[in-house]
């Protein structure tokens, strides 16, 4: 009783400390290990569901049940701990909902008592909408939130183990303030899928550049983090992210000139390690041709009047008994078949404005 008294003490004081994390162990001889997820992992809101997982060095049975905590609260709980050799594995999935850091831990309780894991740090990022984030997207250098982001050190060399292929879309922009917004196309998605078997894998950063035309030699260039969107057990791993509207980026120093976009992906572990390295690729920009030369659009005047088609000229037909040679050949038409002034001069007849008809 008196432990449960102390470890209620404890959860309440991680209400008000951020990154508190629960004690290591309850019972002696029991220990928790947490393999999922691994601590560095960088996700950015909406948050994808983050998988946990949890083994207890003990064989199944002798654990009841599993708790999973963030910051000393309460995430999710496995009742029915599944066998695996002579440990017993927990499971679920998490899907935070407010940006932050937090420290997600287990805790596997048996009938005389229980043991936690140690601590994985999770970084929650904010939204990209999020005017209190991080501007734009996530841009790594200068971020001003609560967690320590892993810079990339271009140093390192990448590790061989690691394999990435990194895509831009789309393969070129169109961009002008006056740019319709059916022809322009100032946002960059990249998405990444790397071979992780050793899931050491933290965070894929993209820089993105563009040379200015101005200055020789001078590079606006900024680096976002993107989101780890999905996983699989065989080590494989999906990051995605989308630049904010590159127009006053591209206007300000490609101006109405135009050129290109460089831009090159990384891996890196929770201590900066680059991992693996995809680039660097290029995108065509351009200016919006319509919005800086003022191409006019076709200009489409509805019909005052509708028309009757024909399939065919309208060969003209003499009055009856006009003279001409020989008998009528079948199908020729007559004065009285044409039901308008015009047609009916057309064809050699007289209209008659009183009847209209044509004679």
């Amino acid at each position: 009783m008196k432990k449960l008294v102390q470890l209620g003490y404890m959860v309440v004081f991680c209400l008000f400390v951020v990154g508190c994390s629960l004690p290591a162990s309850t019972r002696p001889g029991l220990s928790v290990q947490l393999h999922a997820p691994i601590s560095g992992r960088v996700v950015a809101l909406p948050a994808p569901d983050i998988f946990v997982y949890a083994e207890a060095n003990v064989p199944a049975g002798d654990v009841t049940r599993m708790i999973f905590y963030a910051n000393g609260l309460v995430i999710g709980e496995d009742n029915n701990p599944a066998p695996s050799g002579t440990f017993t594995s927990g499971v679920m999935r998490w899907s935070p909902t407010e940006p932050g850091e937090y420290l997600v831990q287990a805790e596997a309780l048996r009938s005389n008592g229980s043991a936690f894991s140690a601590a994985a740090r999770v970084c929650v990022l904010p939204a990209a909408s999020d005017p209190l984030g991080n501007s734009y997207f996530h841009q790594l250098y200068g971020y001003t939130g609560p967690c320590e982001l892993p810079l990339p050190n271009p140093e390192t060399p990448p590790d061989l183990e690691v394999t990435m292929i990194a895509r831009a879309i789309p393969a070129s922009l169109a961009y002008d303030f006056k740019c319709p917004a059916a022809l322009a196309s100032s946002t960059i998605t990249f998405e990444a899928t790397l071979e992780d078997p050793s899931d050491r894998v933290v965070l894929v950063s993209v820089e993105y550049s563009v040379p200015s035309r101005e200055s020789a030699g001078s590079t606006a260039f900024e680096t976002m983090a993107l989101n780890w969107t999905s996983s699989s057990s065989t080590g494989e791993k999906i990051f995605t992210g989308t630049t904010h509207d590159l127009t006053p980026m591209l206007q300000g120093e490609l101006q109405g000139d135009g050129g290109i976009v460089t831009w090159i992906a990384r891996a890196i572990n929770r201590d900066g390690r680059l991992l693996a390295l995809d680039g660097p690729h290029e995108i065509l920009a351009s200016p919006c041709v319509a919005a800086v030369i003022g191409i006019p659009m076709p200009i489409i005047v509805e019909p005052t009047e509708t028309l009757t088609p024909t399939l065919g000229p309208v060969v003209p037909t003499k009055k009856p008994g006009g003279g001409g040679g020989g008998g009528g050949g079948g199908g020729s038409q007559t004065c009285s078949s044409y039901g308008d002034k015009d047609s009916c001069s057309a064809a050699g007849c007289s209209w008659d404005p009183n009847k209209n008809t044509c004679n």
